[in-house]
């Protein structure tokens, strides 16, 4: 693929002033470097400069991006020979928490949609669903495998026309957003009277995270900005949002995905020989860092 094109950034998403004599994370992948500047005010990460969108999209289309078997990416060991899992991994979070926000009827709009597997569950809940992704390749694997409604696109160049939705998510996608502000103040305007948006995020001030340090698996080209829980909240508040609720999010992920976050490549081809690539715990459990947030549009 090409290499990286970059555009400067100046500012973190909690409003603060970058200046590139603050600490500094960079990494080198295939197409090039990707560097972070953490904020002295919230102390998130932020990629400055930024490597562009098209370049993201070419990136994300890249088996240097989603690996394919015996080949891990740099964020994924095999992404869609995980499927059958996150589509397990859909249903637990219908039952768990999107049922109670997203009943039948509800209009949800996922931004990074990937695959469609979470919106073919609230589909299959009676859900009117639509996704977004940058990636062509996942727009086209969630339309021709479930044959959902998925735009292929930067969030903010997608037109969503007069459109209003009950309930925005966003599941691996915050950090990824290339224009966080003006990403958050566009989903305010298509949040319906009462809608909510939901969402994760790494949290980059959790313990694990600081252990890890600059080896934390979020410090990729995909990445615009690796948050504090002040850095997020900031955020919300400037696009006019107000957090109703954080908690520690649950995940259900298969021993390969583990191993791929945590680091631990050289085991997968352990797993792989083994035939445990796909294994998967018994049951949902809280990932440390992973914070889930609900948030409302804030009073006028």
């Amino acid at each position: 693929m090409n290499a990286f094109a970059y555009a400067p950034r100046d500012a973190c998403i909690c409003g603060a002033t970058l200046d590139a004599a603050l600490a500094r994370v960079v990494r080198s992948y295939p197409p090039g470097e990707v560097s972070f500047l953490r904020c002295a005010s919230c102390r998130s990460w932020c990629q400055s400069p930024r490597i562009t969108a098209q370049s993201l999209a070419a990136w994300f289309e890249s088996p240097a991006y989603f690996g394919s078997r015996g080949a891990p990416g740099a964020a994924y060991a095999d992404y869609f020979a995980d499927e059958p899992q996150r589509l397990r991994e859909a249903e637990y979070r219908w039952r768990r928490t999107l049922r109670r926000v997203a009943p039948p009827g509800s209009k949800v709009l996922e931004i990074g949609c990937a695959t469609g597997s979470l919106l073919r569950v609230l589909r299959d809940h009676g859900c009117d669903v639509t996704g977004i992704d940058l990636s062509r390749k996942f727009a086209d694997f969630a339309r021709s495998e479930y044959g959902l409604e998925v735009g292929q696109g930067e969030f903010l160049a997608c037109d969503l026309g007069a459109r209003r939705f009950d309930l925005v998510l966003m599941l691996g996608t915050f950090c990824n957003l290339p224009s966080p502000h003006e990403s958050l103040v566009k989903m305010r305007a298509h949040l319906g009277p009462g809608g909510l948006l939901l969402f994760n995020f790494p949290d980059s001030g959790h313990w694990l995270a600081r252990a890890y340090g600059r080896h934390y698996w979020m410090f990729t080209p995909s990445i615009d900005v690796f948050p504090t829980r002040r850095g997020c909240e900031s955020a919300l508040r400037r696009s006019g949002f107000r957090l109703c609720s954080l908690e520690t999010d649950r995940q259900w992920p298969s021993l390969r995905k583990l191993l791929k976050h945590a680091r631990l490549d050289a085991l997968l081809d352990v797993a792989a020989r083994l035939g445990l690539e796909q294994l998967s715990p018994p049951f949902a459990f809280p990932v440390p860092a992973i914070r889930l947030a609900h948030a409302a549009a804030a009073a006028s």
